[in-house]
């Protein structure tokens, strides 16, 4: 018993004289960071470790110091540690308007019934953190570099987040050198910074993220928010810049909002290009007074390989070439997909002649709803007594159909208040 209770004893003091050498060592490299950052060190509130680090770096306060952090210790095994040494870094004085968060499996749950997350457009960044804040302040603010540097810090190893204009980062190991301590600081410092950016600040970085960004899709959405925000020079030029962008998606965008037909027609044109850009592209020629689209290119984009371009050269026909759509979409013949056929009632909808109300007579029979729905509203539109009959049919019809009726009466009454009721 005796040789225990010794053995006991002597083990407490090696852990003893270990703890205290651990802190010494602990509170000499606090020591030599507080010089190297002209931080104030703080009391210690355990003898056996270093005290924090508090102090003014650029605008910002922080601090820096020993934390412990409580285990999620299971119930069925309570002995052992409860808690594990760490160290917490925090930074205040940032702007309250934005928070950045590690996103959990919770989080997505709940951002699929809310949809309230903020995306970057950015995927591998956007699955990883939780964001919510300002449109314009944040796709300035999130370059390559903020993005890289926020996946690091806030790993799920690593907690913390960006939350009411503060920093706070929870690393679960203790600093073994001052240069981990000042490193890791100045990096929240200059995070800070780039969070912090001034109103005047922000129509250049965002001009910048449209340039420079290597994700297409942030490109994208830094451009679109300049051009929502801000008007000038700096926007015009990145604006310009962008129908060189390398991808086809940015240029179109820049494209219809200049806007540069040239860039649209060969967007158009190019079948490389994504089937949604160049839907993009029609719509966006079909607004403009003059577009240098021929009528045999016309022709061509109703019967293109891709359903995306025939439905948005459907609906656009009427604007782009009124004469050749009077010609050939009253007799054009019916696709097979709904959502074709849904584009050319549309199209017809705005062609007016005998010839595309007897269409869209027709239409209004269709098997798919979503058809007739837009047949109706076309015969409301363009709709003589010739309708009236196969109107007051679809009025009345039942079982959950109530939009149909609706718009069978609002036709009704639209075509008899231009004195044209039988």
């Amino acid at each position: 018993m005796f040789y225990f209770v010794l053995l006991v004893g002597a083990l407490s003091a090696v852990g003893l004289l270990f703890a205290r050498a651990q802190g010494a060592m602990e509170r000499a490299v606090f020591a030599e960071a507080a010089r190297a950052l002209r931080l104030q060190q703080t009391p210690r509130w355990n003898l056996h470790r270093a005290g924090g680090l508090r102090g003014r770096m650029g605008p910002f306060l922080v601090y820096v110091g020993p934390y412990a952090r409580r285990k999620q210790v299971h119930r069925t095994r309570p002995r052992g540690r409860d808690h594990e040494e760490c160290t917490l870094y925090e930074v205040h004085g940032l702007p309250k308007h934005f928070e950045f968060s590690h996103q959990t499996f919770s989080d997505n749950v709940l951002q699929l019934v809310t949809g309230k997350d903020f995306q970057t457009g950015d995927l591998a960044f956007d699955d990883a953190m939780l964001i919510h804040g300002e449109e314009k302040p944040l796709r300035a603010a999130l370059n390559a570099k903020t993005r890289t540097l926020l996946l690091q810090l806030f790993s799920p190893w690593e907690s913390g987040g960006v939350r009411n204009g503060s920093i706070r980062l929870i690393q679960p190991v203790i600093a073994q050198n001052a240069g981990e301590i000042t490193g890791q600081l100045r990096e929240l410092v200059a995070l800070a910074e780039r969070l912090s950016a001034t109103p005047s600040e922000l129509r250049s970085q965002l001009a910048e993220n449209a340039r420079q960004d290597p994700n297409p899709q942030v490109r994208l959405h830094a451009l679109l928010t300049l051009h929502r925000y801000f008007q000038g020079a700096t926007t015009e030029h990145a604006l310009r810049a962008a129908l060189r962008d390398p991808s086809m998606e940015v240029q179109a965008a820049a494209a219809r909002t200049l806007p540069s037909p040239d860039t649209l027609l060969a967007l158009t044109r190019n079948p490389m290009a994504p089937a949604s850009v160049r839907a993009d592209c029609i719509r966006a020629l079909g607004t403009l007074t003059d577009h240098p689209l021929s009528p045999d290119e016309l022709l061509e984009l109703l019967q293109d390989r891709a359903p995306l371009v025939r439905q948005a050269a459907l609906r656009t026909l009427p604007t782009l070439d009124p004469r050749l759509a009077k010609t050939y979409l009253p007799a054009w013949p019916s696709p097979q997909d709904p959502a074709e056929r849904l584009a050319l009632t549309e199209g017809i909808a705005r062609v007016r002649t005998q010839k595309a109300e007897a269409r869209l007579i027709t239409l209004a029979a269709d098997p798919d709803r979503a058809v007739r729905v837009a047949a109706i509203e076309g015969l409301g539109e363009i709709g003589t007594a010739s309708a009236l009959p196969v109107l007051r049919v679809a009025s009345g019809e039942a079982f959950g159909l109530s939009e149909v009726s609706d718009a069978a009466r609002a036709a009704i009454a639209r075509i008899e208040g231009r004195g044209l009721g039988a």
